[in-house]
């Protein structure tokens, strides 16, 4: 599509064909510039993921915002495999054990500027009200890597990433 966004690959960072495989170094992720020209007041972002081992913080694994702040999407998988979706001061987390290592999961974050919710698989496993709506324009996303920080790279893969500038319906998550 014209609006497509491609990233670059930054160190090693497996074949952009099938699957993106990331080693869990500082130096090796995937970095897209300028993905929206809006504040994203409304978003839905995930993909499939394959953790192998996380850093010393957990793994971020789609992360957008500016260098210096804020960070105005996330999704950090921590080291107890629950999930955290949201920006700056503002998540939505699971428990314990959504995102075990070694498995394929389909993650989804949605904000429809007042709410946050993570879908598992195509299921609602957990929803948080009162989610700050985005206020700045992501400059930066990146894949596998927590934007300005160290101790949070991606050891496994992802697949099928997106980001849309709207929030999506069930059924189309559940695809």
């Amino acid at each position: 599509s014209p609006n497509a966004k491609h990233g670059k690959f930054i160190g090693n960072a497996g074949a952009p064909a099938d699957v993106l495989e990331l080693n869990g170094s500082a130096s090796n992720y995937v970095n897209i510039s300028n993905i929206s020209s809006t504040t994203l007041s409304k978003a839905t972002y995930g993909g499939w993921f394959y953790i192998k081992s996380h850093g010393a913080g957990g793994s971020i694994v789609l992360n957008g915002g500016t260098p210096a702040g804020p960070r105005i999407f996330n999704i950090h998988i921590q080291t107890s495999g629950a999930v955290l979706c949201g920006r700056e001061n503002a998540w939505n987390s699971t428990g314990a054990g959504v995102v075990p290592l070694n498995t394929w999961v389909h993650i989804i974050c949605v904000n429809n500027g007042s709410s946050v919710a993570i879908y598992k698989n195509g299921v609602l496993n957990s929803f948080f009200i009162n989610m700050i709506g985005a206020s700045t324009v992501p400059s930066v996303t990146q894949i596998g890597k927590y934007i300005g920080a160290t101790g949070y790279e991606l050891n496994g893969f992802a697949d099928d990433i997106v980001v849309f500038n709207r929030e999506l319906a069930l059924w189309e998550i559940a695809q």
